[in-house]
């Protein structure tokens, strides 16, 4: 299988000598789905912003689709982002726009033609079972609406790599299963998904890839793997 995200002897030092990664090597590839575990400060954020160019490594290789991310100039960053959905875990939905304008406004920043934004924002609307919410605001949505809402709206440009940054950290545990199980669908149409959670009954019920940071560095990284 080829590698989708590689990272490669990878290092983050913040002002003041902070070191959020050390020596970091992780390969991921094509269609896997990952949880990234460990502790408050073991640098799950950190290397989720790393793959997405948020943050540029102080050292080692970032290589995303086979490109490396530090190389890229300014106006390739775009492209890079338009091949990876984010999920986050306070959703960054805009309030001023309804359910569908959310959606549609990833697709119109990205010059997508007006003709296939309708139909592609009601198809993923409909994997994600809001169907009937196109016209409802984000005010009018429940915790576990509004993170569907925003997983839609990652999946809308088809991504290569869906990236989730504590989903369900405010959700309760029900809703929270629903939000996995919903990234597991999007991961068998074909998205390569990282996941970095605290959620441990949800990784082990689910038992995927499990990479645990601690300090820093990868301190496991095991197939089919539990919390702890």
């Amino acid at each position: 299988m080829s590698a989708v995200i590689c990272l490669a002897n990878v290092w983050k030092t913040f002002s003041g000598g902070v070191h959020a990664l050390r020596e970091v090597n992780i390969q991921i590839n094509k269609g896997e789905f990952v949880f990234l575990v460990g502790p408050s400060g073991a640098g799950k954020s950190t290397l989720i912003k790393l793959i997405y160019r948020e943050e540029m490594p102080s050292q080692g290789r970032v290589l995303v689709g086979g490109k490396d991310v530090a190389s890229l100039r300014p106006r390739e960053v775009p492209f890079l982002r338009r091949r990876i959905g984010m999920v986050f875990q306070d959703y960054k939905l805009l309030p001023d726009k309804t359910v569908y304008e959310n959606i549609a406004f990833a697709l119109e920043v990205t010059g997508t033609p007006r003709r296939q934004i309708q139909p592609r924002v009601r198809h993923v609307l409909g994997l994600v079972g809001l169907g009937g919410r196109l016209r409802s605001w984000p005010g009018e949505l429940s915790g576990g609406e509004q993170q569907r809402v925003a997983l839609a709206r990652a999946m809308v440009r088809d991504p290569l790599i869906i990236l989730a940054d504590e989903p369900t950290g405010n959700l309760d545990p029900d809703t929270g299963r629903g939000i996995v199980s919903l990234l597991e669908d999007i991961n068998r149409l074909g998205s390569t998904v990282v996941v970095a959670t605290h959620a441990q009954e949800l990784v082990n019920s689910m038992r995927k890839r499990v990479v645990e940071l601690a300090g820093g560095r990868v301190v496991r990284d095991q197939e089919r793997g539990a919390y702890r």
